[in-house]
Order: structure tokens, then sequence, then C-alpha cells
């Protein structure tokens, strides 16, 4: 179970801790909320896309999950048509339940402006898993996927968010500027983030020296 959580973690949560600072969660709740989130979510793909990835000859199950169920072939094909698969998802199944209500804790004592994007990934990768759920683990399994209306219902702070333009420039110099006022007038909501405590790049320096700038 150590290896699945690690590939968990390299995968969606580091995804996630690089996000959080984005969205404006604080350094340790945006960690602790990459964590739960990041691994709910990909536990969820795992078990949405068991048979998909079995079929190109994958398998994400953890191997002390399968040999405590008495699954010992280690082929992605015969694995997932087991008769014992359903007690390793449900397992899995109970651990993304977990880090996903760890998460809404998170989420919970957290400004919305700075959950809302995680809160959206979140509503929707549960409403999968409860339907993955709902549907079983033993073979044949159908395709689960939300329905077209399921997924507009989720909230109208999904499309609301989609629409927003927002751009993060990393670095203040001319062409930083330049291309900040640019996204500016064409309705992006611009960041610039620069580490120096000044803005201009070299320019301030260049002029201080009583040179000229070069245009060409």
């Amino acid at each position: 179970m150590a290896t699945l959580d690690l590939y968990c973690d390299r995968v969606a949560s580091a995804v996630g801790r690089l996000s959080v600072r984005v969205f404006g969660l604080a350094r340790d709740e945006g960690i602790l909320l990459a964590h739960h989130l990041g691994r709910a979510l990909q536990l969820t793909n795992i078990l949405r896309d068991v048979d998909e990835d079995a079929d190109i000859g994958r398998l994400y199950l953890p191997l002390e999950g399968l040999l405590h169920a008495g699954i010992t072939s280690a082929e992605p094909l015969k694995v997932v048509s087991d008769p014992a698969l359903p007690k390793v998802c449900a397992q899995l199944a109970d651990r993304a339940r977990a880090h996903f209500e760890k998460a809404d804790e998170v989420m919970g004592r957290n400004p919305r402006r700075v959950v809302r994007a995680p809160r959206i990934m979140s509503k929707y990768y549960r409403a999968i898993l409860e339907l993955l759920v709902a549907r079983g683990f033993a073979p044949p399994r159908a395709p689960v996927r939300l329905n077209k209306m399921a997924r507009i219902a989720h909230p109208s702070s999904l499309r609301i968010h989609l629409m927003q333009k927002t751009v993060h420039i990393v670095g203040a110099g001319i062409s930083g500027l330049s291309a900040a006022v640019r996204l500016a007038n064409a309705n992006f909501k611009v960041h610039v983030h620069e580490a120096t405590q000044q803005a201009g790049g070299p320019l301030p320096v260049i002029f201080r020296r009583g040179d000229q700038p070069d245009h060409r």
C-alpha cells in the first residue's frame, strides 16, 4: 500500500502542492489539502479505469490488497476478471472516501474564494466514486461517467470559474510588464510576481547610469 500511496503522491498530490499556492491557500493548509485531495482523486481514477488500464497491460491495484483477497496472478486481465476483485476495490473506495472527508475538513475552514477550484474537483470526482460504488466492482463492469446534466448541475460557480481568465506572470521586467498590460487590456485578471523590490528588470539601473535603453 505504501507503493501505491507514493505513486498517488507523485502523480496527483505533487501537482496539488503547486496549484494550491496559486489558489491562495496558506502553505501548511495547502500541503494538507493537496495530500488528501490528490490521493482521493487518483484512487478514484484507478477504480474508474481498472478495466481500461488492464486492456493495455497496466494494473495500479496494491499487491497487499490483491494477496489479502487471494489474488495471486500478476497479469492485469486475469486480476480484473477475478471474482475476488470487489474486495480490493472496496478497500480502495473506503480509502478514497476517507481522503475526500479530510480534504473537506481543510476546505471547510478556509475562505471559499481560495478553495473554489479544489471544491469543484472534489464534488465531481466524489460523485464518480459514489457511482462506482453503487455499480459495484464485480465483472462485467459498465463504464461510469457523469451524464451531461449532472455535470451542468455541478455548481454555477464552475461555469463562473471557467469564465474567469486569470494569468500569472513570473518576472516584472519589461517583457513581463508589457505582457501584463496587453493581457489586462484583453480583460484578463493578471497577477505579476517579482522576486526583487522593484519592477522594470535592469531598466532602472540603466537609467541611473545615464545610459539609454536599447529598444532593438
